[in-house]
């Protein structure tokens, strides 16, 4: 009939990489805001390599929530995501539509301004970069770590780090950052250290922004708050994991905690996932001293969700990804600075938060977490509201539309 969309195309392929694991491309049509795609099209299991590829009739840019990757693709440039499969659960991808030009659309909000109006519970503010009010600079360093992974340091003039606030109003002066390894967002940063692991062996480039608490990337005089910097990963440091110190270890290789503590809670996001907050009691995070000797009473932490390792925990802040629904255990254990777990009357210092996502939800933000640890259990909240995570590269987005859900099956 009238205005009948031409018929796009999905040709899911599988073909095995070198290192053995599965690797999945999808290609994905974007034609009159939509897409053909069937469900079983975009299922994969936890360990594949995931390419997904992007045409569009009109400029915008695809995010996978709970992951929190973007993939910008327009007319002219087809977009792609590729990335290793390691969280399972029903991640959200988004069609972000780009205005024709860098003009606000009709009706639009405050820039900054997280609580607008406009389809899909996203402002129509500005999601281009934002001028600094205040003096603000940032620089980055990179080291390879022995466990396999990478040590980024962020060093900031003027800045203040506020994951408490994110989501919230843009405040001068404050936020928090996104980690980008060459192009592909990996992740945001609510501190000024940060593990990556298991990068692909060679040369990677890392950049990092700095962001308002309303997600938009932020400049001064114009220039873009960012700093970038090239790390190579040998190949004897390729892994997958988190180094073979993040495992539980023995209690013959513990370290006596005294009187040292945690608690944690997991606060959901209203954008996909969790904000993991760790308050620690006769501990200090340490990360310039990450694989170094052991010193009393300081290290990091180890993040594990449903028992498999996760992350390095360098603060008291940390993005996690969106769950499947049903019900999840998010676990923080203190480490020494070799990775030798703190232990008291026989029995690991940690925290655990289970977190029970309902079903139906599409990207795990509206669980509610409940932390379970030696002082006591509190209940944590969901917190603050907010733009979507994206900057768009300065373009403006004018609509939003979902595309389906990423099925990672265990």
């Amino acid at each position: 009939g009238d205005g009948a969309a031409p018929s796009p195309t999905a040709t899911p392929g599988m073909s095995s990489s070198a290192a053995g694991a599965a690797v999945v491309g999808i290609n994905m049509d974007i034609v009159n805001r939509a897409t053909i795609l069937r469900r079983e099209d975009l299922q994969v299991k936890r360990g594949d390599l995931v390419s997904l590829h992007f045409t569009s009739d009109e400029p915008g840019e695809v995010h996978l929530h709970g992951y929190d990757l973007t993939a910008a693709v327009s007319p002219d440039a087809p977009g792609e995501l590729t990335f290793m499969a390691d969280t399972a659960g029903a991640f959200g991808l988004n069609f972000h539509i780009f205005a024709a030009d860098n003009t606000p659309a009709d009706g639009g909000g405050t820039p900054g301004g997280g609580n607008g109006s406009a389809a899909n519970g996203h402002g129509g503010g500005s999601h281009g970069p934002l001028e600094s009010e205040v003096p603000v600079s940032v620089g980055i360093a990179a080291t390879t770590d022995d466990a396999g992974g990478v040590n980024v340091h962020i060093a900031t003039e003027g800045w203040r780090w506020a994951p408490e606030n994110v989501n919230e109003a843009h405040r001068p002066g404050e936020g928090h950052a996104h980690i980008y390894v060459d192009g592909t967002k990996i992740n945001r940063i609510y501190g000024p250290d940060y593990y990556l692991p298991g990068l692909a062996t060679g040369e990677r480039r890392l950049r990092v922004t700095l962001n308002a608490n309303s997600h938009q990337e932020l400049a001064r005089d114009g220039q873009p708050l960012e700093a970038a910097t090239v790390v190579t990963i040998p190949a004897a440091g390729h892994s997958h994991g988190q180094g073979h110190n993040e495992a539980h270890d023995p209690p013959a290789a513990a370290i006596d905690a005294g009187a040292m503590s945690v608690t944690a809670q997991a606060h959901p996001d209203p954008l996909g996932g969790y904000n993991l907050q760790v308050d620690a009691a006769g501990f200090v995070f340490a990360p310039e001293n990450a694989g170094g000797p052991r010193r009393d009473g300081q290290g990091y932490g180890s993040v594990s969700i449903d028992g498999r390792p996760h992350a390095r925990l360098y603060g008291g802040w940390h993005k996690l990804p969106a769950l499947a629904p049903g019900t999840h255990t998010i676990e923080v254990s203190l480490r020494a600075n070799d990775g030798a777990p703190y232990y008291r009357d026989g029995r690991p210092v940690a925290a655990s938060v289970m977190v029970e996502v309902p079903e139906g939800a599409e990207d795990g933000g509206g669980g509610k977490g409940r932390s379970h640890s030696d002082d006591g259990h509190d209940l944590s909240h969901s917190h603050g509201h907010g733009d979507n995570d994206a900057a768009g590269g300065g373009r403006e987005v004018v609509a939003e539309v979902h595309l389906g859900n990423l099925e990672v099956y265990p």
